[in-house]
């Protein structure tokens, strides 16, 4: 057992991560073998990770084979039909045994009992939040067992299925394919309900200890839940800190603690203090606060600096004895929600505020990380959070369907200033509500997770599910003894939980909502999902939960400038799919061509509904023909990245021109969960598709954009999201392939802070369009230099006749480590490349249009400098010369 211990000998915390052993049982055996004892022999066992999962260790283990490749995965299905055991044996040296021991768990998959020296000391029943059990009763001095039963949670929830939900959702979804899988089981068992199957995986039911375990030690007393709170004032050059926070005390005697506090930010010392506490009773809680002037606040990405402050609590006993430690991270900021009348349509605005000042909310869902459930390498968070910031993001929603994140993640978001909507872990189900226990347990979880999590400057609103109001209002779920099963959670108890334990951030009940009553998707109030590519959809009508609509499957019906008709207050759902890169994709299956009656493809679409790929071809083909008719494996992922590229480019260009009657775009999704073709602009091996690198300049923060208003009527339009205004020129051109202008025009305008801007209004059959080589060129120059730029065709462009390119490209060292490339082109290049092949770095930008005769720089960051061969640059469009 490895300790790691502070300074003081009566605090320390013992790690009982690493190898365990693991073995299945059939249900009910382990307890007949008495498996929880302290001596039963483990010499059969297998070797397994703690955190991990049962499934990880099998295949890390060779036993099964990669989860991932082909249908591979089918062959674990049988794991979740099993009881497995963890055990493993720890040393307790005598000198802790006169403390207040606790084991800890941080997350355990899913349904547990825990057994000490072979008598059971608790039980788990939620994958998603921590457990903590005293254990000092029956911990002793040498080698001490600590056992894990694991239930199979299938059983467990048929078992709580008073209603027959599983059996008759089964039933109305049709799944012939495979009956058995019990999808609405998430609804009676608190875990991720992506594991599950949906729009992020297929099913795979994960088991394990999938978090941290630890010991720890504690003599008299420690903190508990402490809460910083910001207040400012005079035009924010004041900011108050009130700290609130809890002290359990061991001791029955009454107890007099020290309790030392000191704020920090980087290496300066802004504030301390020391406060005498008087514990009387088991549970003290106390108050206090600080005064800071000229604070250093922190702020949403390209608003501000994302300043961090440090918080550190010591707790002393009477003796003057180190007894606890807590360390907290904060930011100096405060957030609302701006919900007001809104004069351009009578509806209501939705509208986040940071310090005062109005946010567009620019991002997308984040969905977790690994399906596997193993731990994550901080420096995948890390990295994904990095290239969010780099993409302008703003916001992340995470998505009910996921988890609560690693610590790891909330630390990267404050850093790199994006802001969370997180929703708490609901989706898409049928909770009981009618259920006392079930309802306690979501109280419980409310808490425990509000508690952990709300210093966190980057978390800007709770928010209660996913899309259960919505499914229930389009009446999606046709059963006459149905109603909003959770509704007592959603509207009742989390709404109580943030009340009343963090009322610094807005309360939403669902994503998407509205109002009491009223149509979820209500484009007058509230958040939508918006997905008019995939050819359905729900309407209001006269009664209040609307009604579900299927549009014919066709190129109107599906096409991306569907997306103009958008009307919605907040976008927290809208995106398309698109295929990984071949060589991603090559990682993940053998046999990937043709599609149609494809295992791989049937499997590796990442929604776990009937017939996905059936729908998927018919509606990407339609998008493709935008585009161009796929001739085979290699066209069809480029056809698809562009078609998702363009789809999202168009959705965010409308949305951020209504600015602010429309004040946020989140797409579906930002990253994957596993290797799949999903709606994920960067997928599993953390690779960028196109999209990414269109979505970075539709959330730039100066925008140029063409936005169609009705038939043959164009804006040009643009949005300044910096907070001072911009003295810039704007160019308009209608010119051809060659390089020939036939129309020019020059604007000098002020764009003011945080707005919007139309520079002109175009009637697009007065300019004459004429051939399908010619095309509108738009430019926005800000100190003589280019800061945005946008094009429009005038005809689908699967019937524009590009002329073949030439392209040139030369290369410079900056340092060891950065290089230009410049690249050039003599006639119109559509979608400029750059490939680097066995070198791994970043590129400032790619997939991009060059007008004649122009030339364009890009940055190349490598990671080491001995991996760059200049030679290793490829640089192709879709129209060059071969």
């Amino acid at each position: 057992m490895n300790a790691a211990s502070p300074a003081s000998s009566s605090l320390q915390t013992f790690s009982l991560n690493g190898k365990w052993k693991f073995k299945s049982f059939v249900p009910g055996q382990g307890m007949e073998k008495k498996v929880c004892a302290k001596d039963f022999p483990l010499n059969n066992w297998l070797d397994g990770n703690v955190p991990g999962s049962v499934q990880g260790s099998l295949c890390a283990l060779g036993k099964l084979p990669d989860p991932f490749f082909n249908q591979n995965a089918m062959q674990y299905r049988f794991i979740e039909d099993l009881e497995w055991w963890y055990a493993r044996d720890f040393d307790a040296p005598e000198s802790i045994l006169k403390r207040e021991l606790f084991l800890n768990f941080d997350g355990v998959d899913t349904l547990s009992s825990i057994y000490l020296n072979g008598v059971e000391l608790g039980k788990t029943r939620n994958m998603l939040t921590p457990y903590e059990f005293k254990a000092g009763h029956l911990i002793h001095a040498g080698r001490n067992r600590l056992a894990i039963r694991l239930d199979p949670i299938v059983k467990a929830a048929r078992k709580k299925d008073t209603r027959g939900v599983i059996d008759l959702m089964n039933k109305y979804i049709k799944r012939k394919d495979d009956p058995a899988l019990n999808w609405f089981a998430a609804s009676y068992i608190r875990k991720a309900n992506f594991a599950f199957g949906g729009d992020m995986s297929q099913r795979f039911l994960t088991v394990g200890i999938w978090r941290p375990v630890r010991l720890i030690t504690r003599q008299t007393a420690r903190i508990l839940h402490p809460q910083i709170v910001t207040r400012l004032e005079n035009n924010h050059q004041k900011a108050n800190i009130i700290l609130s926070f809890e002290i359990e005390k061991f001791a029955r005697e009454n107890t007099v603690l020290k309790l030392r506090l000191k704020i920090t930010h980087g290496n300066n010392d802004i504030a301390s203090s020391t406060l005498s506490l008087s514990a009387k009773k088991n549970k003290l809680t106390g108050k206090t606060s600080f005064a800071i002037q000229a604070p250093r606040l922190w702020w949403p990405n390209g608003m501000g600096e994302q300043n961090l402050y440090d918080l550190t609590m010591e707790l002393f006993d009477a003796n003057n004895r180190l007894i606890d430690v807590r360390n907290e991270r904060f930011g100096l900021r405060e957030v609302r929600l701006i919900q007001e009348k809104d004069p351009s349509d009578g509806g209501t605005t939705f509208t986040f505020a940071v310090n005062g000042a109005k946010v567009f909310a620019k991002g997308a869902n984040w969905t977790p990380v690994d399906t596997l459930m193993d731990p994550v390498p901080k420096e995948r968070y890390a990295k994904l959070v990095a290239m969010a910031k780099e993409a302008n993001f703003n916001m992340f929603r995470i998505n009910g369907f996921g988890i609560y994140e690693d610590d790891e993640f909330y630390a990267a978001c404050d850093e790199a200033g994006i802001m969370i909507w997180h929703d708490f872990m609901f989706s898409d189900c049928m909770y009981p509500d009618d259920q006392k226990e079930f309802l306690e347990e979501c109280r419980r979880e409310g808490e425990t997770i509000v508690r952990r999590l709300r210093n966190h400057p980057s978390i800007v609103l709770w928010c209660g599910n996913n899309e259960i109001d919505e499914i229930y209002y389009c009446s999606a779920f046709k059963h006459k003894a149905w109603k909003i099963w959770g509704e007592k959670i959603f509207h009742k108890v989390l709404p109580q939980v943030c009340k009343k334990l963090d009322s610094t951030r807005p309360y939403w009940p669902s994503s998407a909502w509205s109002a009491p009553g009223k149509f979820p998707l209500w484009d007058k109030m509230g958040d939508s999902h918006f997905y008019p590519t995939s050819g359905a959809g729900f309407q209001p009508t006269r009664h209040p939960y609307g009604r579900r609509i299927i549009r014919p499957i066709s190129l109107e019906n599906t096409s991306y400038r569907l997306y103009a008709k958008g009307r919605a207050k907040f976008y927290s759902e809208f995106g398309l799919a698109a295929v990984p890169s071949l060589e991603n994709l090559e990682k993940t299956g053998d046999n990937l061509w043709p599609l149609k009656n494809n295992p791989f493809w049937e499997y590796h679409v990442a929604v776990s509904w009937p017939r996905p790929v059936e729908k998927f071809l018919k509606i990407t083909n339609l998008l493709n023909g935008e585009f161009g008719k796929s001739r085979g494996l290699g066209d069809f992922i480029v056809l698809s990245q562009i078609s998702q590229a363009a789809t999202l480019k168009f959705a965010i260009e409308h949305f951020r021109s209504r600015k602010y009657s429309c004040s946020g775009a989140l797409f579906w999704q930002y990253n994957d969960s596993w290797p799949t073709l999903s709606c994920s602009v960067v997928d599993y091996y953390l690779d960028k598709k196109i999209a990414w690198y269109w979505v970075k300049k539709a959330f730039a923060p100066l925008l140029l954009a063409f936005i169609e208003t009705e038939k043959n009527h164009v804006d040009v339009m643009v949005v300044n999201d910096l907070p001072s205004s911009v003295a810039a020129s704007v160019s308009l051109l209608k010119t051809n392939f060659q390089g020939i202008t036939t129309m020019k025009e020059q604007k000098d305008v002020i764009i003011p802070a945080n707005s919007k801007l139309k520079i002109r209004e175009l009637e697009l059959s007065r300019i004459k369009p004429g051939r399908k080589s010619e095309f509108l060129w738009a430019k926005l120059l800000v100190n003589g230099k280019l800061a945005a730029e946008n094009r429009r065709f005038f005809a689908l462009e699967r019937d524009i006749p590009f002329p073949t390119c030439r392209l040139t490209a030369k290369i410079e060292s900056i340092s060891p480590k950065k290089h230009r490339l410049t690249v050039g082109t003599d006639v119109y290049a559509r979608m400029v490349r750059i490939d680097m092949v066995k070198t791994k770095g970043t590129l400032s930008d790619n997939y991009f249009d060059l007008a004649p005769a122009e030339k364009r720089e890009i940055l190349i960051d490598v990671e080491t400098s001995a991996s760059f061969n200049p030679n290793s640059i490829a640089v192709s469009s879709l129209n060059s010369h071969p």
